[in-house]
């Protein structure tokens, strides 16, 4: 999962990542500071990739 850099046409107070799959998401960024991407995540009900899960489990 990579966060990409913001756009003109974003808007203001989001953050957008690209799941290493291709899927873009776009989330709250205080949302994101209190909770943490991969919560958020979960809480979405979006699955991030195997290969994914496992290298954040062993980091």
């Amino acid at each position: 999962m990579k966060k990409l850099e913001r756009t003109e046409d974003q808007k203001p107070g989001t953050v957008t990542y690209a799941l290493d799959d291709g899927r873009h998401v776009t989330l709250e960024e205080s949302a994101v500071q209190q909770y943490g991407v991969k919560q958020l995540l979960e809480w979405l009900d979006i699955e991030l990739p195997a290969t994914t899960e496992k290298k954040e489990r062993h980091s």
